[in-house]
Parts: C-alpha cells; sequence; structure tokens
C-alpha cells in the first residue's frame, strides 16, 4: 500500500508500479498499451473503499475516485 499526499489530504492507495515489474522493451510496451507509465485501481485494491479511515487516518483514493 501507498500513501500518496494530494493537497493537504493523505490518500492510501494500492499501486501498481509496472516499472518495477518489467524493463526494456517489454515496460515501454507496458506503458504504451496502458498508455501511463503507472495505474491506480480503483476497484478497491486498498481493500476498502468507503468512508472508513485506513492505516494512520488515511482516507481511501479508490472510494474517492468512485465518488467522482
Amino acid at each position: 500500500m501507498s500513501v500518496l499526499w494530494i493537497g493537504e489530504q493523505r490518500f492510501a492507495a494500492g499501486l501498481l508500479w509496472q516499472r518495477g515489474e518489467v524493463s526494456g522493451r517489454a515496460a515501454r510496451r507496458t506503458a504504451r498499451e496502458s498508455r501511463s507509465s503507472w495505474t491506480v485501481d480503483v476497484s478497491g485494491q486498498t481493500g476498502f473503499v468507503d468512508d472508513a479511515e485506513g492505516p494512520g487516518g488515511t482516507k481511501p483514493l479508490a472510494g474517492a475516485l468512485m465518488a467522482l
């Protein structure tokens, strides 16, 4: 789990860091196919998507994005 600061808010987010999993041509292909070098799983990878507080009082990023 990663903690992201967005403005004054802390969010808990499960992130898939693709660069850590692939390299070289495979990394470029993966980034090109996903149109990004990283992705955020908004389906609840953090394990919670409601108003419950996460570790250290963080808000769930997945829940915040789904509420938009």
